[in-house]
């Protein structure tokens, strides 16, 4: 069975009783390589306020750069 998969980046702030969703990104069953897991990796950058989302486990990796605001 083939699955499809969603990643959200979210953003959470103290005092703020709900996170919002700075990013969606949504992959069909048809994006997934054949084997081996899709996983994601974030790297936040505090000096610039942005975040590096990776997305592995895909036919097209995907990497993308976020600005947090501030």
């Amino acid at each position: 069975m083939k699955r499809g998969y969603e990643f959200f980046l979210m953003l959470r702030q103290a005092k703020v009783p709900r996170a919002t969703i700075l990013r969606q990104s949504i992959f069909q069953p048809r994006d997934v390589v054949k084997y081996g897991p899709v996983r994601a990796t974030l790297q936040y950058n505090a000096t610039t306020r942005t975040a590096t989302v990776t997305i592995m486990g895909l036919k097209t990796p995907v990497e993308e750069t976020v600005e947090t605001p501030r």
